[in-house]
């Protein structure tokens, strides 16, 4: 079955973000690349920022896909690394759209940072939900379980800019660096579960 016209423009405006940089194509490019139109382009969607929301939405509902696949009769530390691993694939997936690296961490375009902030609030309930989890099997113990799961991605969450923030742009960032992250990232942790070890 093929797939609908508008997801055929999103999977085109990938490629292209992917290859070229956002800020680098245009509508036109799009068009061109699948046969189409500009009219026809402009009646999915309205301007290159209604598009490159759709593509964002496009990322979140694989995440969502991948996060709702984890099996949570797993350990603390496993299900925790499967987030990790699944960040990882997406970020080298989709970290080479040509974003500068104010468009993921200061997005200008408010309903993109509603979508990030959706993103966020996702991630920190799917972790509150697997602390929980752990700490009514005695896996970790904590006396505010919410206060934790804050911390936990805090912590995360300023490796991740640490780690960008010299960065003019995601592109920059080398498979080794890549690797170098999500090693530290697992390391981390690690580190942080065994200390909540009963």
């Amino acid at each position: 079955m093929l797939k609908n016209k508008g997801q055929q423009i999103v999977d085109a405006a990938i490629r292209r973000f992917i290859y070229y940089g956002i800020a680098k194509t245009t509508m036109e490019d799009i068009a061109q690349d699948i046969a189409l139109a500009k009219p026809s382009l402009y009646h999915y969607f309205d301007s290159k920022n209604h598009l490159v929301r759709a593509v964002f939405d496009h990322v979140l509902n694989e995440y969502l896909c991948l996060l709702n696949a984890i099996k949570l009769n797993q350990s603390l530390e496993r299900i925790l690394d499967e987030v990790i691993k699944i960040q990882r694939r997406l970020f080298q997936k989709y970290a080479l759209l040509g974003c500068s690296k104010d468009l993921f961490l200061n997005p200008k375009d408010k309903i993109l940072n509603h979508k990030f902030l959706k993103i966020k609030f996702i991630h920190i309930n799917f972790l509150t939900n697997v602390f929980h989890a752990a700490s009514r099997k005695i896996e970790v113990q904590s006396e505010n379980i919410d206060k934790l799961v804050d911390l936990y991605f805090s912590c995360m969450y300023g490796m991740f800019l640490n780690h960008f923030f010299q960065k003019q742009t995601v592109i920059s960032i080398a498979h080794r660096q890549h690797l170098h992250l999500y090693q530290h990232a697992r390391m981390f942790s690690s580190i942080f579960i065994k200390g909540l070890k009963v």
